[in-house]
C-alpha cells in the first residue's frame, strides 16, 4: 500500500463519501448526492468541525469528522468528538484508520481539547479492538434516542 494522505473532503469526494458510508450505516440511511454535498457545505462552515478523507494513490479510502466542541468543564477546556470513522474493507488493517485516528488525535491537541470521545455500535468487536489498541478505553455507557428517520435494527 502507498502513503496515507489526509486532507479536507471536498465536493467532488462525494460519491466516495456516499460509497464508504454505505459500510455504516443501514440500507437507505446514506443520503442523496445533492443531501451530501449540502452537508458538506454546512460541515465546511460550522466553526470546530473538519470532515477529512484518506487517500492511498489518489484514492479515497477512508473518512472521518471531527468537532472540537466548547466546554465549561474541565477549566473550560474544548473537547474532541470524532463521528463516523470508516475504512473501505480492502483498505483495512493497513494504517489508514490509525492514520484517521493519529490526525483527530493530533488536531484536538492543537486545539486545546482534554479528551478526544466516540461512540462505536456495541456489535463492532473488530472495531474495538482497534480502538483499544491506540490507547482509547470503554469508559461510559451511551445513550441514544433516534429524532427521526428509522432506529437502526438492534445490535
Amino acid at each position: 500500500m502507498g502513503e496515507v494522505t489526509i486532507r479536507d473532503a471536498r465536493q467532488g469526494d462525494i460519491p466516495a463519501l456516499l460509497r464508504l458510508l454505505g459500510h455504516l450505516d443501514p440500507p437507505g440511511e446514506v443520503p442523496a448526492p445533492p443531501a451530501a454535498g449540502t452537508a458538506l457545505d454546512a460541515i465546511g462552515r460550522h466553526p470546530g468541525m473538519r470532515l477529512v478523507v484518506a487517500e492511498v494513490a489518489g484514492e479515497v479510502v477512508g473518512s472521518v469528522m471531527l468537532a472540537v466542541l466548547p466546554n465549561l468543564s474541565h477549566h473550560a477546556m474544548p473537547f474532541g468528538q470524532l463521528e463516523n470513522l470508516v475504512v473501505d474493507e480492502a483498505h483495512r488493517r493497513l494504517g489508514v484508520g490509525r492514520a484517521l485516528m493519529g490526525w483527530c488525535m493530533e488536531t484536538a491537541r492543537a486545539a486545546g481539547c482534554y479528551k478526544l470521545q466516540f461512540q462505536s455500535r456495541n456489535h463492532r468487536k473488530a472495531s474495538h479492538g482497534f480502538y483499544r489498541r491506540l490507547g482509547y478505553q470503554a469508559l461510559t455507557v451511551g445513550f441514544r434516542r433516534y429524532l427521526r428517520g428509522t432506529p437502526p435494527p438492534p445490535a
